[in-house]
């Protein structure tokens, strides 16, 4: 009710079912002009009668069949995991879509559709699109500006391949996270290969083929993410700076991929000598060892800092 700026004092009586059956139709319109802004006036609908009734079983089951109508499996399984269509129809397309939108270095997960048609043309010079914020800002950013960086350095082969690890390290995500994903992802994908002595064999899963992929993933890192993206984005800043002399300013790609985080806290650390893998486990428990939020110039516990004010926090 609180993200819809709803005042519970200020409901309205509705007709749940009728509420339903509505936000379901609206939820597979195929309207050329307005079909997503339908599709989320859907979801919109849904999660107000779920606040407003979260025991109905009937709000429960449109709930999930709206989701999975508009493609939300994100949403699907974070609100209603058990959800099964009444119809093997359904199912059916349930199962086929699902996979068509999976993420190819992480199956287990899904691209909005938004997102996935983004990603089927970025091997295209140039393309331009329009989608709603809910697409995911982040994922567009990083896969426009690899295109332009890549381009420069002649790896368009492996642009997908890059911008998974990159949109990983920014997150940050473990590096044994990451390693793991990508031998997943070549244990599911096995004619992908990797090159032995000069030729490319498919992946086996054996302890050498293991090595291999472990050692390019962070070859990747070291060589790829964290010297010519970097470097990119370094003699961005720098000039972005120069030019409207700031010392700093917000969404600064260059310390995302330094820092591998776009956590503000990670990157205050990290900035006053922390390493990421430190700065990422007091970031997890916070509440234990920062005192203040970062806005505020935040104070750490004095046992893990024997001064507990660090200075050049803003």
């Amino acid at each position: 009710m609180t993200l819809f700026r709803i005042d519970g004092d200020k409901r309205k009586a509705v007709n749940v079912e009728d509420a339903l059956r509505f936000a379901d139709i609206l939820s597979k319109s195929t309207d050329p002009k307005n079909a997503d802004k339908h599709k989320v006036w859907a979801q919109e609908m849904v999660a107000l009668l779920k606040a407003i009734e979260p025991e109905n079983p009937a709000v429960e089951f449109y709930l999930g069949s709206v989701l999975s109508s508009t493609g939300n499996y994100r949403g699907l399984a974070m609100m209603t995991p058990k959800h099964q269509s009444k119809t093997m129809l359904d199912r059916f397309y349930t199962a086929f879509s699902k996979d068509f939108v999976s993420i190819p270095a992480e199956p287990e997960n899904q691209f909005f559709r938004s997102q996935k048609a983004v990603y089927d043309r970025l091997n295209e010079p140039h393309f331009s699109y329009s989608g709603p914020t809910s697409m995911g800002k982040s994922f567009v950013i990083i896969k426009s500006k690899l295109s332009a960086i890549l381009g420069a350095i002649g790896n368009h082969g492996k642009l997908r391949w890059y911008a998974v690890i990159l949109s990983q390290w920014i997150k940050g995500t473990g590096l044994s996270f990451i390693m793991e994903q990508a031998l997943q992802y070549k244990r599911s994908n096995r004619k992908s290969g990797v090159m032995v002595n000069g030729k490319l064999e498919d992946y086996d899963d054996t302890l050498p083929h293991r090595n291999i992929v472990i050692s390019d993933t962070l070859q990747v890192i070291e060589n790829v993410i964290l010297f010519s993206i970097s470097n990119y984005f370094l003699r961005f800043s720098s000039e972005y700076k120069r030019f409207h002399q700031l010392e700093s300013f917000q969404n600064d790609w260059y310390e995302y991929v330094e820092y591998g985080t776009t956590n503000p806290l990670s990157i205050i650390l990290q900035r006053n000598g922390f390493s990421r893998e430190t700065s990422t486990y007091i970031r997890k428990h916070r509440n234990e060892y920062v005192s203040r939020p970062v806005e505020n110039s935040p104070t750490l516990a004095g046992r893990i800092f024997p001064h507990p004010r660090l200075h050049g926090w803003s």
